[in-house]
């Protein structure tokens, strides 16, 4: 537990009073503007001028104490108000360019300042000791020349004086593409109609991982283009080249090529040389099946692909199916137009099981079946929530994970954990008991499987009036006083706040409408003003034009 200072009672407290104090002056004003609509019937146009300036200063009083009324509203039914991180928010891997500056942003939103922090492969930066590292103010981390030795799993943290906010890590791997791909050139003969496949052997590292690009030229002096890809020939998700049968037009040579998108740049390998001969090709040649996918283990809500890919002549169609349905408007062909590719954008764990992939034609049909496992990351069953809690209660915060799928066991970890956090056996739990002013704190629960983790900070605010309480408060209480009597719950914050809405402008329109009542008194009001002071008055303006 990270301790915090308690900070709002006295703001509370300040806020109150501001808000009796221009409750006293606003009724005085009103007191005093009745008597004097009632009263006063000899006024001097100085004091029809200090009327309207106090008109003024008395709606001012009044919209001041119902914003007054709304801040401490606001303020305190918000609960805690630790930092929430919004950036970043999901795991994801960046690719920084070799010695070039690199920026990592933090963003978290809180009511007070916000200190940031970021750890290294579970190890705190200090920038001290780095002269190419900084932390900004706002919390981004830079870069100045980023290279390999800074790789690694970067989270950010935001600490504020009511709690903190952890965010997800961030891998930073730097963009790169090796120079060398030793592969011998190598000769390929084959017969028209036969089917052929060509392998992209050993292609070299890349960060970010390559896409793969077959290039062809009839000649070894001609220039060439890519393969454009057909029905009759398609790559599979791993860079092999497939003729579901070969013309003698495919004589030539093609190249492997690969291309690094971060940064911008081609790469090809070693020629392979392909002669087609023969004659007496028969019209009609049965389907086989020349690749498929193995059987296949998708992480729960990513993006999956099945696919098999079929020779014979003419090219034979896929269809796809699942339990006797058919699903072939779920094949892409943008990755393959004979639709040998089934996409599944967000796989659930109720599209685990078997898929069958048939290849047809003229001269007979092949079917494959692809099973298909789904697996997971721990996902939250009970994550730990935001408390504020009574002095002398119990904090618990629960932490509970199931996970999808043949996984290895779930490992549970808490950070920042003191003397008075009290863990269970299982680490499901952490309980901090009989808590006091000024214990205040955070924990952060870790649950990670062989797959990914998942991870969260929750905070506990101590207060020593129940009126302080949201009215959704998770506390060690199992059901409240108007709970136990009536059988009913608090209301919701949104109606809440709906009636101090309601109340703001209810007091902006009193103030409004009350000056406007006193302007239409004032008209009202016969401004008797005495010969004498009249002639007096003539006199002096006399005076003052002479001079």
């Amino acid at each position: 537990m990270t301790r915090m200072q308690p900070s709002r009672s006295g703001f509370y407290s300040d806020c109150v009073s501001s808000w009796f104090k221009l409750l006293i002056l606003s009724a005085r004003g009103c007191w005093q503007a009745k008597d004097e609509a009632v009263h006063t019937v000899e006024t001097t146009h100085t004091g029809r001028q200090q009327l309207s300036e106090q008109n003024q200063r008395l709606s001012v009083m009044m919209l001041r104490g119902s914003l007054t009324i709304l801040l401490v509203f606001v303020i305190k039914h918000t609960g805690s108000s630790q930092p929430t991180i919004t950036e970043p928010r999901i795991r994801e891997t960046q690719y920084p360019l070799p010695r070039k500056e690199f920026q990592l942003p933090c963003v978290a939103d809180g009511d007070r300042p916000i200190r940031y922090t970021w750890v290294r492969n579970e190890v705190q930066l200090d920038p001290k000791l780095n002269p190419y590292l900084s932390v900004s103010e706002n919390g981004t981390l830079t870069f100045s020349k980023f290279n390999s030795r800074e790789n690694g799993n970067y989270t950010c943290k935001a600490l504020n004086d009511d709690g903190y906010d952890i965010s997800p890590a961030v891998t930073l791997i730097e963009a790169r593409l090796a120079t060398q791909w030793d592969v011998p050139e190598t000769r390929m003969t084959k017969s028209s109609g036969e089917h052929m496949s060509l392998d992209c052997k050993d292609p070299p590292y890349s960060a970010p991982p390559p896409t793969i690009v077959w290039s062809f030229s009839r000649s070894q002096d001609s220039a060439g283009g890519d393969v454009s890809l057909d029905n009759r020939v398609t790559m599979d998700g791993k860079g092999t080249l497939h003729f579901a049968f070969v013309k003698e037009s495919d004589s030539g040579s093609y190249k492997c090529g690969i291309y690094n998108s971060r940064l911008a740049t081609r790469k090809l390998g070693s020629p392979v040389r392909v002669t087609v001969g023969g004659s007496g090709v028969p019209s009609q040649i049965e389907p086989r099946v020349i690749w498929h996918s193995k059987e296949t283990t998708a992480v729960l809500g990513t993006e999956v692909k099945l696919e098999c890919i079929f020779s014979g002549k003419p090219v034979p169609a896929v269809t796809w199916t699942r339990d006797g349905k058919d699903i072939t408007m779920l094949t892409s062909k943008d990755d393959n137009p004979n639709g040998g590719v089934l996409r599944i954008s967000s796989v659930q764990e109720n599209d685990e099981g078997s898929y069958k992939c048939a290849g047809s034609n003229a001269a007979g049909t092949k079917h494959i079946t692809i099973k298909l496992t789904i697996v997971s990351a721990p996902l939250w069953v009970n994550a730990p929530n935001n408390q504020v809690v009574l002095e002398g209660d119990n904090v618990t915060f629960l932490c509970k994970a199931r996970a999808v799928g043949a996984t290895s066991d779930m490992v549970t970890s808490w950070a920042d954990g003191d003397a008075k956090m009290i863990i269970s056996s299982d680490k499901s739990q952490v309980t901090f008991r009989d808590v006091s002013m000024g214990d205040n704190g955070c924990a952060h629960c870790t649950i990670s499987n062989n797959i990914d983790y998942i991870a969260k900070t929750a905070c506990f605010k101590v207060v020593n009036d129940s009126s302080e309480l949201p009215p959704t408060t998770q506390t060690t209480r199992e059901v409240t006083t108007t709970q136990r009597l009536t059988g009913k719950g608090s209301a919701s914050n949104g109606a809440l706040v709906a009636i101090v809405v309601v109340m703001l402008i209810l007091g902006i329109v009193a103030a409004v409408g009350f000056v406007l009542w006193r302007r239409r008194q004032q008209n009202r009001v016969t401004f008797r003003v005495k010969k004498g002071d009249k002639e007096t008055f003539e006199e002096k303006a006399k005076r003052r034009q002479t001079l």
